[in-house]
């Protein structure tokens, strides 16, 4: 039930980007068990993955970007909000195999700064364009995310 508020609240949210409107269709896609979609399970791991060895070092992100990926923008321009999404989910998936493809935690402290630095603006970003489709998971991630980064409980815990 709370994913379901967030989704609808997200709804909400992206249809006061529109003006003049006659007419919207909102087509939500669920499943019964919303914890099986891959892109959710990709973002939870990678949120965690990311704070775990930030917080290993003792990072501190001052890099706080407050703008939507040109993409992202366009596509809400023109109320294209699957595709924009669909951009989101790309850049989610194309970080996870950067992590993936590096294996930082294999990185000695200076190193793993260096790879924080880059990546955690890229999941910094990922979660400010993320407020529209989903805005009380990208608030937790956009405050984990800020100054000292410590590990949270998980974004989307399973369910037993």
């Amino acid at each position: 039930k709370k994913r379901a508020k967030e989704a609808t609240q997200g709804v909400i949210e992206s249809i006061k980007w529109l003006d003049d409107m006659d007419l919207v269709v909102i087509v939500l896609d669920a499943t019964e068990n919303p914890y099986n979609q891959v892109n959710i399970t990709i973002i939870g791991n990678l949120v965690a993955r990311l704070a775990k060895l930030a917080e290993k070092i003792k990072f501190i992100n001052k890099n706080l970007p407050n703008n939507l990926f040109a993409e992202v923008k366009d596509n809400l321009d023109l109320y294209r909000f699957d595709k924009a999404l669909e951009i989101i989910w790309q850049k989610i998936k194309q970080l996870d195999l950067e992590i993936e493809k590096s294996q930082p935690w294999n990185l000695n402290d200076s190193d793993l700064k260096i790879f924080l630095d880059k990546n955690i603006l890229q999941v910094y970003a990922i979660a400010y364009n993320l407020q529209v489709f989903l805005p009380e998971t990208a608030e937790k991630i956009l405050k984990q995310f800020a100054g000292e980064i410590r590990s949270q409980p998980p974004l989307f815990p399973r369910i037993k």
